[in-house]
């Protein structure tokens, strides 16, 4: 038998950390942009009122990645079922 062998449970649990860690990361990923947006950390030229709109945009982003993350449990479920 093949060493490396592992049940389906195990492998379900490997690939919902996975995803969790992956939308957490790009979570906070998001918001450090948008912090370095916002504080003008980047190298190009833009107005205060763009600085804002893209900041405020990756904020956005951040949030619906968290909400993702909470329902994804729920989202897979629906899509078994099908």
């Amino acid at each position: 038998m093949h060493e490396f062998s592992r049940s389906n449970a195990e492998l379900r649990d490997h690939g919902r950390r996975f995803s969790q860690l992956a939308f957490g990361l790009l979570a906070l990923a998001a918001l450090l942009f948008a912090l370095a947006v916002h504080n003008g950390l980047l190298p190009v030229d833009l107005e205060n009122e763009a600085r804002q709109v893209i900041a405020w945009s990756f904020v956005g982003l951040s949030a619906l990645d968290a909400t993702l993350l909470l329902v994804w449990e729920r989202v897979i479920g629906a899509i078994a079922r099908v």
